[in-house]
């Protein structure tokens, strides 16, 4: 819905063009749109800056991975109950937190976003060309909804970086898809302090590899069960384990880690 708008309307052959500044859903925006005279078909351009409030009364809440004013870009086509909508979100003023995946940027970093959306009958159906920016991170993927807006397909694969602790970006996969009962996810990185950052331990791996297997329960929530599994890595700093370790009487465990660190070929 419009709100509080100052819109001029221009009508010439072959099509009406409305502009203007308006408050769709109650956020402030510039607003744009063209549809031919004869039938409505129209394509609807945006611009709008949204804080964490405006994002929310759009439906977009992503607090606290996504915290600031983000600038937003986006140009809708409609026509017979469909759309193809083309979104591009500007981050320089945002913050972006996911810890367990070591994803962090501060304001003033640039970024970016971009991404395509199919629309049927009000809800998005498809995500395409999806592409987030920042840093050393490029993450590139598209996903598949339900008419409900539950996701039913994902497939999301780049780089994550800078990462606390490694010295150069993480590579990443991530793969959602439709199974007899349950949706399968499978996703695999070479950044093992992954899994112990998703644990919430203090801990530091070099090298190796990770990856999980698992479903996701039904439904619109992401609750997972499987298992993961590190291997051929070196265990560089594990202060918890190694005062574990020491207890135990296992001789040299203080050298390791120390040293060169704990080889571990396998790790589920």
């Amino acid at each position: 819905s419009l709100s509080d708008g100052s819109i001029t309307v221009e009508a010439a052959q072959p099509r009406l063009v409305a502009r203007g500044r308006a408050k769709p859903d109650g956020v402030p925006g510039d607003l744009a749109i063209t549809t031919p005279i004869d039938r409505f078909a129209p394509e609807i351009e945006v611009k709008a800056r949204l804080d964490a409030a405006a994002r929310t009364r759009l439906g977009f809440d992503l607090r606290p991975w996504v915290e600031g004013t983000t600038p937003v870009e986006s140009k809708v086509t409609l026509g017979g109950g469909t759309g193809v909508a083309t979104v591009s979100v500007d981050l320089r003023e945002s913050t972006l937190s996911v810890p367990a995946l070591g994803v962090a940027k501060a304001a003033g970093t640039g970024g970016s976003a971009t991404a395509r959306l199919r629309i049927d009958g009000g809800t998005i159906r498809s995500v395409q060309d999806a592409v987030l920016r920042y840093a050393a991170t490029e993450l590139r993927g598209r996903a598949g909804f339900d008419g409900t807006g539950v996701l039913t397909s994902l497939d999301l694969d780049g780089t994550l970086g800078p990462v606390p602790g490694r010295r150069s970006a993480s590579r990443v996969t991530m793969r959602i898809a439709p199974g007899p009962k349950r949706r399968t996810i499978s996703a695999k990185t070479d950044d093992v302090d992954l899994l112990f950052r998703a644990l919430h331990m203090n801990a530091h791996a070099e090298g190796g590899g990770l990856r999980f297997d698992g479903t996701l329960a039904p439904g619109p929530g992401l609750g997972l069960e499987g298992q993961a599994e590190a291997h051929d890595f070196v265990l560089a700093s594990a202060p918890v384990l190694a005062r574990l370790l020491s207890m135990v009487s296992v001789p040299g465990v203080t050298g390791l880690f120390a040293g060169r660190g704990l080889p571990v070929t396998r790790l589920a």
